[in-house]
């Protein structure tokens, strides 16, 4: 309804103005041209409120990711990069505070820095496969013990899914809102089970893990891959990253 009654307005407004000129050129009275130009002050004034007040704020974009919750703007956000930089802006803050800010993009390098293992182990990674790493990294990173017993951890992770929603969102822009959420929220399962599996299990094979990273990434639904020698090499590159994401995280934690 804001709408409709926004474009009306704006159309009057815009009417108003067009017929001021034809109008002086043909010797109008002054007071009919002075409520010309006040219905333009007044039209347009509304259809401008309500247009700005159109594009501020959403009140339905939640982002819940492993039960977490952020109230999302719906306004413009600048693209954020692999490293997890994002430029000041005029907008008002997403994050939780800037303390949470820094730290969650600290944690956010933390996990792009660790995927130079994996690309030296199976190689280069395109801009797809490196989200999928820094999901798995964020598996990781999240669910670390010592992270989840301070007390800035909630407002902290926010932010930082916050930061890896945006990023996802630059390479699936196929779909967003709540479907875009639940991919986040399954591929993040589902990394979970697979280092649960790295760590513990023998015999483990992340053929499902390669074929995220490197033939489907970003996919609803990868095949595994079933060459051999591929993954062997990709699971040494796999366990490196995993122990630098640790070592890192583990370093950054010291300084509190």
């Amino acid at each position: 309804m804001k709408k409709i009654i926004c474009y009306l307005c704006g159309g009057f407004a815009a009417f108003n103005l067009i017929v001021i000129f034809p109008a002086l050129m043909s010797g109008a009275p002054v007071n009919w041209i002075g409520e010309r130009l006040l219905c333009v002050l007044i039209f347009g004034s509304i259809c401008f409120f309500l247009g700005k007040k159109k594009n501020g704020k959403t009140d339905k974009s939640i982002m819940t990711v492993y039960g977490n919750k952020k109230e999302i703007n719906s306004t413009k956000v600048n693209e954020v990069n692999p490293k997890g930089d994002m430029e000041d802006s005029k907008q008002d803050s997403l994050f939780s505070s800037p303390a949470t800010e820094v730290m969650a993009k600290k944690l956010f390098t933390i996990a792009s820095d660790s995927i130079s293992e994996i690309i030296t182990a199976s190689g280069k990674l395109d801009k797809k496969g490196l989200c999928e790493a820094i999901m798995f990294n964020s598996n990781i990173i999240l669910n670390d013990p010592v992270l989840q017993q301070k007390s800035f951890y909630e407002a902290t992770s926010n932010d930082y899914l916050m930061l890896l929603y945006f990023l996802i969102q630059q390479q699936r822009t196929d779909i967003k809102g709540e479907r875009l959420i639940n991919f986040i929220n399954e591929r993040m399962e589902f990394y979970s089970s697979e280092y649960n599996k790295l760590r513990n299990e023998k015999q483990y094979s992340p053929m499902w893990v390669y074929s995220t990273f490197y033939l489907a990434p970003l996919e609803d639904d990868p095949k595994p891959c079933l060459d051999i020698l591929q993954v062997m090499t990709f699971q040494v590159g796999l366990i490196r990253m995993a122990v630098k994401v640790h070592d890192l995280l583990d370093k950054y934690m010291e300084t509190f």
